[in-house]
């Protein structure tokens, strides 16, 4: 049997998930990514290896590399619920790569909820967490997310 995912919220605001999943269910895989180095790996590699996930949550973040980067990645990620939160303002995440991962992760084929937040700054807000919440409660017993 698969382990039921749960979720942990620390004193920070910072969103730990645990869980697991048998061989081959990908869609069973739920990432989570929180403002630096994590948040675009788990991003950018739901963009590289595009299929039916669970979900990608990103905290204030966008894929990875220089606005030059090639984003024509192959595959489909088959109606993936994604979520890409992050301030208008952040000093380290510009608001055009968020805007812009929204629209490589739509053309992938996942399902994306983005919201800009009005002068938040580099941090992860209250939101966010609700959203990820909600979006963790809501998955049924076979593991299929619904956004």
């Amino acid at each position: 049997p698969v382990p039921t995912p749960h979720t942990t919220f620390t004193t920070d605001g910072q969103l730990a998930v645990h869980g697991g999943c048998a061989k081959g269910d990908m869609d069973d895989i739920y990432m989570f990514g929180t403002i630096e180095a994590v948040l675009p790996v788990a991003l950018e590699f739901a963009a590289r290896n595009a299929r039916r996930y669970g979900g990608v949550v990103a905290f204030s973040g966008g894929l990875i590399g220089p606005d030059s980067t090639p984003r024509d990645y192959p595959g489909s990620l088959e109606g993936t619920p994604v979520f890409l939160g992050c301030s208008n303002v952040d000093p380290h995440i510009p608001v055009d790569r968020v805007h812009e991962s929204a629209k490589v992760m739509n053309g992938l084929g996942s399902v994306v909820e983005k919201r800009i937040y009005p002068h938040m700054g580099h941090t992860v807000n209250q939101d966010e967490i609700g959203w990820a919440s909600e979006f963790l409660t809501s998955i049924d017993t076979e593991g299929s997310g619904a956004a």
